[in-house]
């Protein structure tokens, strides 16, 4: 049997740049996603594109979860939008969402929360984050879309949330798309028509010449 590792899960909304090890590249994923040996880059981050619903507050955060919440949004501009986003960068504290992979006794976090059990307080404490640039590249109420720069860790979702908030209002992800994952950019990814034994080896051909 062939090992296969990926290096940080995806929200089933979401979509865009996984990595994944194949056989002994699995122990090589935290070195090339968190670590500094890489020629073609020297700064690990992950990157996102997300676009953001205003007015409506769900459980999951995304569209496909039950509404919980409405309020208002006419009152928010731009220019509001852009001075709350600073709040959000550098090294803040973040509660991560009840929907998550985070893991409690072995099950994770999401699936006890869509089975209506109770999640562990302690699962739920603020941690530390780190977001290096959030950008508003649209804004046309109730939608706007953020490039989000950010740290492992970091949850889209609950910046979503709490922006939201900051701002007197609600929303939820409308859209949401990793463009990078460590070192690995969307250019690299190999989408669902290229799952194939040719498109897989050059691809690992590829990051051996690359990183030693």
């Amino acid at each position: 049997l062939l090992k296969v590792g990926h290096g940080g899960t995806l929200d089933k909304d979401a979509h865009g740049v996984l990595a994944v090890g194949v056989g002994n590249g699995c122990k090589h994923l935290t070195k090339l996603l968190h670590g500094p040996k890489a020629s073609f880059s020297n700064f690990s981050l992950n990157k996102y594109l997300c676009t953001t619903v205003l007015g409506i507050e769900t459980d999951t955060c995304y569209i496909t979860g039950n509404k919980i919440n409405e309020k208002p949004f006419d009152h928010v501009t731009k220019e509001m939008l852009e001075h709350a986003l600073l709040k959000f960068v550098g090294t803040t504290l973040q509660v991560p969402p009840i929907y998550s992979a985070l893991k409690f006794q072995g099950r994770r976090l999401s699936d006890m929360a869509y089975a209506g059990e109770t999640i562990p307080v302690e699962k739920l404490l603020a941690r530390k984050v780190d977001v290096f640039d959030i950008r508003c590249i649209h804004f046309q109420l109730p939608t706007f879309t953020l490039d989000i720069s950010c740290g492992p860790g970091f949850y889209v979702r609950s910046l979503v949330k709490d922006l939201a908030h900051e701002m007197n209002t609600c929303g939820y992800v409308g859209g949401l798309e990793r463009t990078r994952h460590g070192i690995f950019v969307k250019e690299h990814a190999l989408t669902e028509s290229q799952w194939n034994y040719a498109s897989v080896i050059k691809s690992i051909n590829f990051f051996r010449f690359h990183w030693k």
